[in-house]
């Protein structure tokens, strides 16, 4: 993963500072090489974890079918519709395992501790009886490596609809763009501005508000910090992926989104001298499918211009840039 930040810069430019970072970068591997070519001491090859070639061939052969329906012609377009489909193809594929005697009962074998507590509770008759069930057991392949086998079919016939015919997982071509749409003006004027950025299944909403400087965040770190005009709280609840989760400070995935969201658009800011505000952007994800912040991006630069004049050339033409290129798209576009 590269991470970068640059303010209208070629694009020949911005390649030569990542080979010049890649130079560096080897600079810095090859003592670390020598440091253990030095040493002398041979690399641990550790085993790969996963099903078998016997359960991978048999999910291979229930699965084809059913896979057709998820990749095929006519395939789901929406997130959760899919998931449902690939839910149902997981167990029908283990229910034609159980009944081809290919799988065991649960996903893990018992404990050592719970076999012998249960051989000293049975009386001797009955402890041959165990034992060989339990043998038995070891022999079936567990649920866990069944699924993961059902994931690597699904992750093969996703690259062979990809690369032979052309097919996105959600029935898209390859070159075909998810359906894009953008709204100022969302909220009421509680807020100063606001927008509403929707690109497929992801969906940002964004609030700005204007205020002076000395209004902004206190500084309470042990070491301070230069004073910023832009402050950008990226959420991304659980809701957001149909999951069901609690809700409490930021994790450090909200923290490193939002950041990577306020570098996008700390450079449409005007200059201090000429504006002597800070302007504050909570983003909520309302529906994520890949790339929520970009999708905060988009819907930040909007709302910053639609909190009123003060915002400058550079943020009305970068919003400019982003409405023609969702006209281009044929998309809607409703600007307040």
């Amino acid at each position: 993963m590269l991470e970068a930040a640059a303010s209208q810069v070629p694009e020949a430019r911005m390649a030569s500072a990542l080979r010049f970072a890649a130079e560096q970068a080897a600079r810095l591997a090859a003592p670390q090489r020598a440091l253990a070519a030095a040493v002398g001491r041979p690399r641990r090859r550790l085993p790969l974890l996963g099903p078998t070639a016997q359960l991978q061939a048999a999910v291979d052969e229930v699965a084809a079918p059913l896979l057709q329906q998820v990749f095929g012609e006519g395939a789901v377009e929406g997130k959760a519709d899919r998931g449902a489909l690939i839910a149902d193809v997981q167990r029908r594929v283990l229910r034609r395992l159980r009944e081809r005697g290919l799988l065991g009962g649960g996903s893990h074998q018992p404990a050592l501790e719970q076999q012998q507590h249960h051989q000293q509770q049975q009386q001797q008759q009955q402890q041959s009886q165990f034992l060989e069930q339990q043998r038995q057991q070891q022999l079936q392949h567990t649920e866990a490596s069944a699924l993961q086998a059902v994931d690597i079919a699904l992750s093969r016939a996703a690259r062979a609809a990809a690369i032979r015919h052309g097919q996105r997982l959600d029935g898209r071509r390859v070159d075909e763009l998810r359906p894009v749409s953008a709204e100022a003006g969302t909220l009421p004027r509680v807020v100063h501005g606001s927008a509403l950025f929707s690109r497929g299944d992801t969906q940002s909403l964004c609030s700005a508000s204007v205020g002076p400087d000395r209004e902004g965040p206190s500084n309470d770190e042990a070491l301070p910090k230069p004073p910023r005009q832009l402050y950008l709280y990226y959420s991304f609840p659980p809701f957001s992926t149909d999951e069901v989760g609690k809700f409490g400070g930021p994790n450090r995935r909200e923290v490193g989104h939002g950041a990577l969201a306020e570098r996008a658009l700390a450079p449409l800011m005007p200059a201090a001298e000429d504006f002597p505000f800070v302007a504050r952007v909570v983003a909520e994800t309302l529906g994520s499918s890949g790339s929520s912040s970009m999708a905060a991006v988009c819907a930040g630069s909007m709302a910053l211009a639609h909190a009123g004049g003060w915002c400058g050339c550079r943020i009305n033409s970068h919003v400019r840039v982003c409405l023609l290129v969702l006209q281009f798209l044929g998309s809607r576009c409703v600007d307040a």
